[in-house]
């Protein structure tokens, strides 16, 4: 029994020895390991420090991020500052207020194209008719300013040049009286039409047809005066000769349409052109023969009156009249 307890403890203390040898061991590896582990912690701290630097260098670099910066801004700038110039650049902005753009609202030509469109600086004439068209205008800008009246045609065509009135001359075979050749270096057409507003035909832009003078209904006052070539047919026929329907007559050149009831044309008396003024169509000629300056002044004072044409001309004697008031023409 003693032996047996001895052996049994011997084993004991065998065991006790044998396990704190093995824990021995074990403390001996264990801090090989964590030494290890000491000094491998340097060399990753060490890269870990060089690669947070270098990323953090990078970033914070003045000298490779600034430059981008700058190119980029520099770019942007470029952008905005083009984009802004192409806002007030001084062609666009001038555009706003050129001169030529806000005199568009009151230039003299838009403002006189009301009265006479289209129409060429006449020439200069000297002695009879000489200021007869601006008298004209000034008529035609005081219709298109009363508020009872309504302008329907107003157009004017350029003057005619010395050539053209040879040309008619040498047609005639006469010389033209200095009245006729100053009013048509004047103008060398033109068509005025006006009555009490609402009461005439549709208005018409440029040199109105025949078709539309003949159907003036409600018009009170009309002047269509032809370009003088065309009335006497230097390139061609007459634009209306009344003598076709007055057998043995000599020619009645048509010069001027108030409608188609008053006719006035121009006639031959010795070498001279005179007017007369037919009536009914121009189935009769009982009237006066006259210059073609009376027949002008006395068109003018009346406003180009169609029924004073036919009190003038026709059942008158021709005599020069003073300026009728508008008022009265319109009663």
């Amino acid at each position: 029994m003693k032996k047996a307890a001895k052996v049994a403890a011997g084993k004991t203390v065998a065991k006790k020895v044998t396990a704190k040898k093995t824990a021995a061991k074990k403390a001996a590896k264990v801090p090989a390991k964590k030494a290890a582990t000491k000094k491998a912690a340097p060399r990753v701290t060490a890269k870990v420090t060089k690669k947070a630097a270098t990323k953090v260098s990078a970033k914070k670099a003045p000298a490779k991020v600034p430059a981008k910066k700058a190119a980029a801004a520099a770019k942007v700038t470029a952008k905005v500052t083009a984009k802004a110039a192409a806002k007030v650049t001084p062609t666009k902005a001038a555009a706003k207020v050129t001169p030529t753009k806000a005199a568009a609202k009151v230039t003299p030509t838009k403002a006189a194209t009301k009265v006479t469109p289209k129409q060429a600086a006449p020439a200069a004439t000297t002695g009879a008719l000489s200021g007869w068209l601006q008298r004209l205008n000034a008529a035609i800008a005081a219709l298109q300013a009363h508020p009872e009246v309504d302008v329907v045609a107003n157009w004017q065509a350029p003057g005619a040049t010395a050539a053209q009135l040879d040309a008619v001359e040498a047609k005639l075979g006469l010389k033209l009286d200095p009245a006729i050749r100053n009013l048509y270096q004047q103008v060398n057409g033109l068509a005025l039409v006006w009555g009490p507003k609402g009461e005439c035909p549709r208005s018409v832009k440029g040199r109105p047809t025949m078709m539309y003078i003949e159907s003036l209904w409600g018009s009170r006052g009309a002047i269509f005066l032809y370009p003088i070539g065309e009335v006497f047919g230097v390139k061609g026929r007459p634009t209306f000769d009344y003598a076709q329907f007055m057998p043995g007559d000599p020619p009645h050149w048509g010069f001027d349409f108030p409608g188609n009831f008053y006719t006035p044309a121009f006639v031959q008396v010795g070498d001279e052109l005179r007017v007369r003024v037919g009536d009914d169509h121009g189935a009769a000629w009982d009237g006066p023969t006259v210059s073609f300056e009376r027949y002008l002044e006395n068109v003018l004072a009346s406003w180009g009156s169609i029924d004073q044409r036919a009190e003038q001309f026709v059942t008158g004697k021709g005599a020069a009249i003073k300026p009728m008031q508008l008022a009265k023409l319109l009663a």
